[in-house]
């Protein structure tokens, strides 16, 4: 195989949950260019229905401080889903 040929390494998949919008979207593009796949959701229950369909990702941004309360307390959920 030419050195050209190589495979492109996969794109590391992010999730991204952020209640302001030009934030997120900011954000969103920035992981983009550096090669990340970003799923970006406004509340921390869109992010949880997303992953109930079987989406997963390698890491998880989460805002501190949601409308809908706290993004740590986000956690536990996660856990409990195994993420």
């Amino acid at each position: 195989m030419m050195p050209s040929e190589a495979a492109a390494p996969e794109a590391v998949r992010a999730i991204l949950v952020d209640d302001d919008e030009l934030y997120r979207e900011a954000i969103s593009g920035e992981l983009e260019f550096h090669g990340f796949t970003v799923s970006a959701f406004p509340t921390g229950e869109q992010m949880l229905a997303h992953l109930e369909t079987g989406a997963s990702a390698e890491v998880i941004v989460l805002d501190w401080k949601l409308e809908s309360g706290l993004g740590i307390d986000l956690l536990p959920h996660l856990r409990s889903r195994g993420k």
